[in-house]
């Protein structure tokens, strides 16, 4: 993807919506059921992503803990050598 400013891609992804929303030629009612289950469905991925970029900060904060504890051990047992 081109290197556009947040807000130019959010202009055009929002005009290209209209567009085809304006060019489906159906009922405002029927838009707003189809628009209303995009965002349920949009909204529970987001949810989804957050979740496993939490539970991945997590498993690499342990994994960093271990190894600190792992090089502390090592570390220790060369000195008593």
């Amino acid at each position: 993807m081109e290197n556009k400013p947040m807000s130019v891609i959010l202009n055009e992804v929002k005009g290209n919506i209209v567009n085809i929303i304006n060019q489906s030629g159906l009922p405002i009612y029927i838009t707003e059921m189809i628009l209303k289950d995009i965002v349920n469905d949009v909204s529970e991925v987001s949810r989804q992503v957050r979740e496993k970029e939490y539970q991945d900060y997590i498993q690499a904060e342990q994994t960093k803990m271990e190894e600190t504890k792992t090089q502390k051990t090592v570390d220790m047992e060369k000195a008593d050598e």
